[in-house]
């Protein structure tokens, strides 16, 4: 539960920075926080989230993800959009400075008890990128080390 705490005083404490005469809140980067995954998991605990002003600049990465799944699902409704709207998820964890602990609670709080072979790839994958660069082993020797059965 401290974790939790921690989390929502992090998200609440945002001071908003003043933007630009020239900068203002892309609808499409607002769009981009309140469906993130910290944004709903707020939500579940009675909370909003505030919007970080940002320049237009910073906001770019979050408005380009938006117009690539509206793009992605434009030309077929039924498209694959999660992998850009984990990104986004990545971004707004990173946006409101949380730590891999505080992420770990947020995404554990939408985790269905299942994931494929691929996801847990991708999981150990990122695991290792966040962990210490000497430590770093080849995709291949991960690979190698999931698929083999234990001995046990």
């Amino acid at each position: 539960m401290l974790a939790e705490q921690d989390i929502l005083k992090k998200v609440r404490s945002w001071e908003q920075a003043a933007l630009c005469k020239d900068d203002a809140l892309q609808p499409k980067y607002v769009n981009a926080i309140q469906r993130s995954a910290l944004a709903r998991w707020c939500l579940s605990r009675g909370e909003t989230i505030p919007i970080r002003k940002l320049s237009a600049a910073k906001q770019r990465p979050l408005v380009r993800l938006v117009d690539r799944i509206l793009a992605a699902k434009t030309a077929d409704a039924s498209a694959n959009t999660g992998e850009m709207e984990e990104e986004i998820d990545w971004l707004v964890y990173d946006l409101y400075g949380l730590t891999n602990e505080e992420i770990a609670v947020v995404a554990d709080f939408f985790w269905d008890g299942t994931l494929t072979e691929e996801q847990e790839d991708q999981a150990l994958l990122r695991a290792m990128e966040e962990g210490d660069v000497n430590d770093r082993v080849s995709l291949e020797e991960v690979l190698e080390t999931l698929r083999t059965p234990d001995d046990c």
